[in-house]
């Protein structure tokens, strides 16, 4: 059996500074909205009075808006109702000249001229009906989303051709639904599927696809073992996958998850697993470079943010002392984050993440010490840190893989180092593994140590 001793001395400081500020404000409450930024000119996306699509743009880093699109009820000649706007879903701002916004069902717009101009089409002709799903664009124009099918533009989105996501032999990817499709200026389409006998049971299953030739074919890369809410790839190849999933059915309580997947969605790593407070979903990621990035839970005061590409996350506690939750984070280009909640306020993060590493993580950066390490079968590993935060924290050893060896939850009170005992058993063999601390907050640090 593996012994675990706890003592505790010594004092430590709090990790966390900066704050948020407000900048503007768009006149006007919002549902659902969603903001973009490409070189320091920001579009904001959302719903007015709960359905009317409108879409706002700033060329001054936000601090002051006009309305670039605005969606209505049409009439004809004898008033009566030919056209009633649905609520957007997705908003795209990919270049200086060309954003997309897609509705409800199969409807959408698109600009080619930087907003001044916007056009109304559908993706299947004829059709306005359909499943809500979400449009990823590569820096070419090629852009891929998922309704029945696979739907594909070389073109931002002005026209867009039908292909079957379609197998003669695998039958995950026949019976599946897809989301979160990403596709890459070599033309590889990754994306994620889920096959669902009924909630819960023990034959559903998590994968993801890749087609290496602009969706013809298609291979499932991987089996998930987690639901995954939001995927990035970064241009070094890496994919950085979030999401949060309940203790169990029906539970109030939730674990955030982030995987790195560094081959193309063959295999990946689980990063972080951890309780999280407020009990929300992590969402979306976005990154400004392939190190520093950010991932959230829209409508609550939860964000995660990363600085060595998304291997380890740190809590921000910022949004705390805004009025509302933002509902949605952008990068400017400084690394300063805009915020955008559903009263139509936009905030500014004051202390940007790309200036952390020059001064925060030198000085508060969460370290443990660890030894012996290398560590033989027979030998003690001694443990000592001094928590980030209080309350709640799973001490977990895990392997390469992700997989928890053992897992410890601790119940601490005071600000003071931690020192630990722990013996593995013969099920620890010759390998690399990691203590993960995690805190109910979302934070989760990780150490390396190797059994020989």
């Amino acid at each position: 059996m593996k012994k675990l001793i706890l003592i505790t001395f010594m004092f430590c400081s709090p990790l966390f500074c900066g704050e948020w500020t407000n900048l503007s404000n768009l006149g006007t409450s919002l549902i659902s909205p969603k903001i973009e930024v490409f070189n320091n000119n920001v579009m904001i996306s959302g719903n007015v009075g709960g359905i009317i699509p409108h879409v706002f743009k700033s060329t001054d880093r936000g601090e002051t808006w006009e309305i670039a699109l605005e969606d209505s009820v049409r009439k004809d000649e004898n008033g009566k109702v030919i056209y009633h706007p649905r609520r957007m879903n997705d908003f795209k701002y990919m270049t200086k000249d060309h954003a997309f916004v897609m509705n409800e069902g199969t409807l959408y717009w698109y600009t080619s001229d930087g907003g001044d101009n916007w056009y109304q089409d559908s993706i299947i002709d004829g059709l306005e009906g359909g499943i809500n799903r979400y449009i990823n664009f590569n820096s070419k124009g090629y852009g891929v989303t998922s309704i029945y099918d696979l739907y594909l533009t070389k073109n931002w989105g002005k026209t867009f051709e039908t292909i079957e996501i379609k197998s003669e032999t695998d039958t995950l990817i026949n019976k599946s639904v897809y989301d979160d499709l990403i596709i890459t200026d070599n033309g590889l389409i990754f994306g994620a599927g889920y096959y669902i006998v009924k909630p819960y049971h023990e034959d559903n299953k998590l994968f993801t696809i890749l087609s290496r030739d602009l969706g013809k074919t298609w291979e499932v890369s991987s089996i998930l073992q987690k639901r995954m809410n939001g995927y990035t790839q970064l241009s070094n190849g890496n994919i950085i996958a979030v999401g949060s999933e309940q203790t169990k059915p029906n539970a109030s309580t939730y674990r955030d998850i982030i995987q790195i997947s560094t081959d193309g969605g063959y295999s990946w790593e689980v990063v972080l697993d951890t309780l999280s407070s407020p009990s929300s979903i992590l969402w979306e990621v976005e990154f400004i470079n392939d190190n520093d990035g950010i991932t959230f839970s829209p409508g609550f005061s939860k964000l995660l943010r990363t600085s060595d590409g998304g291997r380890t996350w740190q809590r921000d506690y910022g949004t705390f002392d805004l009025p509302d939750s933002p509902d949605d984070y952008a990068y400017l280009s400084s690394g300063e984050i805009l915020a955008v909640d559903r009263a139509g306020e936009v905030s500014k993060w004051t202390d940007p993440i790309l200036s952390i590493e020059e001064d925060w993580t030198q000085d508060s950066k969460p370290t443990a010490k660890l030894y012996p390490n290398p560590l033989s079968k027979n030998e003690t590993l001694s443990i000592e840190f001094i928590p980030t935060f209080l309350g709640e924290v799973e001490l977990s050893i895990i392997d390469i893989t992700g997989r928890k060896i053992s897992t410890y939850l601790l119940d601490l009170k005071n600000s003071t180092k931690q020192l630990l005992s722990f013996k593995p058993d013969n099920d620890l063999t010759t390998g690399v593994y990691f203590l993960q601390i995690g805190y109910k907050n979302g934070i989760a640090e990780r150490y390396k140590f190797v059994v020989e």
